[in-house]
This record gives C-alpha cells, sequence and structure tokens, in this order.
C-alpha cells in the first residue's frame, strides 16, 4: 500500500484534532468588539461527514472543510482591520468563508450567491456552516466592503496559516525547490489597450521601442553607444542589483561596422567596455539575483510547472481568475489570493478524497486492487 494512502479522511480529522488548537493559541488576539456587537458568529462544529464510493461527499465539499478545519483564526488575523468604535459588525470568518464556500462550489457570481444565501432551503447548509443568522444574511455591499477592509496582506496571513496546517498535517515537506510564476487576467475595464500594436503595425517599430526604452526582453541594458546588447556580470546582494558589461563583443564581431564602432567607442579604454548596474528595485519584476536568459535560469524555468498548473487551474477549471468583474489592482489582488486559497483546500480535499476511496477498496479486496 503506498505510503499516501494513509491521508484518509480518519487520519486527517484525528491530526487536525491536535493541529486546530495549536494554530488558535498562535493566533489569540482578541477581536476588538465583543460578540454582542457582531451581527454572525463562527464556531467550529463536527459536523457527520461520509465521502461516498463515487468520490461525492454528504453535504458537498464545503461541509468537509468546515467540519475539519477550525477557521476561527482567522477572527485574531481580521482584527488589526477592525475597531473598537463603530457599530456592529459581521464576523471577519463568517464572510470569509462564504466567500470561500461559493468558490468551492463553483458558484462565479457574488450576486447570484447572495440569492442562494437568501434562500431558506439552497442557503441553510450555508448559513449555518459560517454562523450566519436567517434574519441577518449579508449582500453584495457587505463582502465589497470586507474585500477593500482586508485587502491583500492580511489575505496572504491567511493563506500562510492555512499552509502551515498542510505541513503540519504531513503533506508539505519543503524538500523541493519553490517556484513562482505570474500570470495576466483582464480587468472589467473599458479600456483593452492599443489594438494597433502588433507585427503588422505601421506606426510602432518594436526594435525602435526596445532600444527607446533602454533593454531587452530578458532586462539586459543596450550599449547607449552602439546599441548593441551587454551581458550580465555578476549580483551584488548588498546594493540587490546586477551588473553588465559589454565585454567588447564589437571586437569579436566579423562586421566591419561593429569594428569600425570599437575605433570610435568612448569605452574602449575599459577592460570590460561599456558597464552599468541595474537595481532590483528600479524593475522588481524583471531583474532577479539570477539573470533571465542564463542557462541556470532556464534550469529554475523548467520547474516552475507546479505554478504553472495553478494558473491555469485558477483560469480553466474553477474561473476564478477568468474576466474577474473587478476594476482595481487592490480588489484583483484580493481576488488572486483568494483565488489560491481556495485551490489549495480544493487539492487536499480532493487527494484525501482519493485516499480515503483508496483505502476502502485495500480493506475490502487486498491490495493488489489498489492502483
Amino acid at each position: 500500500m503506498s505510503e499516501n494512502i494513509r491521508f484518509t479522511i480518519g487520519y486527517v480529522i484525528r491530526k487536525l484534532r491536535e493541529i486546530n488548537p495549536l494554530i488558535n493559541r498562535r493566533h489569540s488576539n482578541p477581536f476588538p468588539k465583543e460578540e454582542a456587537r457582531r451581527l454572525s458568529h463562527y464556531e467550529s462544529r463536527k459536523e457527520y461527514v461520509h465521502i461516498h464510493d463515487d468520490g461525492s461527499v454528504r453535504g458537498r465539499k464545503t461541509q468537509l472543510v468546515a467540519s475539519i478545519i477550525d477557521f476561527s483564526f482567522i477572527r485574531s488575523i481580521a482584527g488589526v482591520a477592525y475597531s473598537i468604535f463603530g457599530g456592529p459588525c459581521y464576523d471577519p470568518v463568517s464572510l470569509f468563508l462564504l466567500d470561500l464556500f461559493r468558490y468551492l462550489d463553483g458558484i462565479r457570481s457574488i450576486k447570484d450567491f447572495c440569492l442562494i444565501l437568501r434562500d431558506s432551503r439552497r442557503g441553510q447548509n450555508y448559513r449555518s456552516l459560517a454562523g450566519i443568522r436567517d434574519d441577518c444574511i449579508p449582500c453584495q455591499a457587505t463582502f465589497s466592503n470586507f474585500y477593500n477592509r482586508i485587502g491583500e496582506s492580511l489575505y496572504q496571513k491567511i493563506f500562510h496559516v492555512l499552509v502551515s496546517i498542510v505541513k503540519e498535517l504531513g503533506l508539505l515537506s519543503f524538500k523541493i525547490p519553490l517556484a513562482t510564476d505570474g500570470t495576466l487576467f483582464p480587468a472589467a475595464a473599458r479600456y483593452h489597450g492599443c489594438c494597433c500594436f502588433n507585427d503588422s503595425c505601421a506606426s510602432i517599430s518594436v526594435e525602435e521601442a526596445l532600444l527607446e526604452r533602454g533593454y531587452d526582453c530578458n532586462g539586459w541594458p543596450y550599449v547607449p553607444y552602439c546599441h548593441l546588447p551587454t551581458r550580465p556580470y555578476g549580483f551584488d546582494p548588498a546594493a540587490r542589483r546586477l551588473s553588465f558589461s559589454c565585454f567588447k563583443q564589437c571586437v569579436k564581431s566579423n562586421l566591419p561596422s561593429n569594428l569600425e564602432l570599437y575605433r570610435n567607442c568612448p569605452n574602449r579604454a575599459n577592460r570590460l567596455g561599456f558597464s552599468t548596474h541595474v537595481s532590483i528595485a528600479q524593475h522588481p519584476r524583471l531583474i532577479l539575483e539570477i539573470p533571465r536568459g542564463t542557462e541556470r535560469y532556464r534550469e529554475l524555468h523548467s520547474l516552475r510547472s507546479a505554478s504553472e498548473r495553478t494558473n491555469s487551474t485558477l483560469k480553466e477549471d474553477n474561473s476564478i481568475l477568468r474576466k474577474p468583474p473587478v476594476r482595481s489592482l487592490r480588489r484583483a489582488a484580493v481576488v488572486s489570493q483568494m483565488g489560491v486559497i481556495t485551490t489549495l483546500i480544493d487539492r487536499i480535499t480532493r487527494f484525501v478524497i482519493e485516499n480515503t476511496i483508496k483505502e476502502r477498496k485495500y480493506k475490502g479486496y487486498g491490495s493488489e486492487a489498489v492502483v
């Protein structure tokens, strides 16, 4: 039997009974508003969880997730965004969980989800798991205000706590290299950029645009005098910058025009020719400790498959980043963080469900039945 098959629903529940109290003790800052001034109150409850042989879960994934993980730590993390003054507010754990539930169940529209919440039958399980009273159900504006109040930084802290829970479970060892990858997704904006900027555009020369910008696609600066690209020449960790030199490429060239440039080059007396420095602070998304375009960078770049799969999941599978209705970078950052959190929890629950079914087959039919 595979080592991973031990991560069944029973094993995970037993482990989380030990982990949940530890997480809550690490995040024990009191919430600014006492319980009487909250419009909702989340409390971790043990619900009956049953996984059917076809992989479906009684009460859906939302009930499985809410039953095994105690999300009370979110109240402590989000407390810094609230004040002891002002009127009553919803429990931040309740609003976070409702948002998580709608993504797990594939409900993209917050408007549609709010209609489901208000439905006496379809919204009952959501309200019960999140601690929402039937006479005080949040609306779209409530969620919008919650996103603006919490912001990207607190969502990141919540994500890091969830990652620590997964690590305590034994599902992450951090023994393999970690890779990151950026992605672009459209915003709900009327302006979609210049429609003329393509290969056949007669108004813009790509080569001229690159020279005017001052560096190529790898972030390597051009020599101002001859417009030849420089080459990386080491990273300065103290100054957090990369050094570049031209290494007198024109001397090694067989082109007469380049040799003529060398004769009149103002950097001819320098051992390495033209040299310059570019700091990470200048171009944080472009300049790296390991320069783009180098062999070492290509080796690391090949490890991005897992992060690329995550981006693909966010756009194609659960569609969280497929044209989300956002109009600002702040809101886009929140949606991205929520997408990563949803993907993490969804993959862990899928893994646990698969192992539970495999163990069931193993006990029923022997090890040969386990694929």
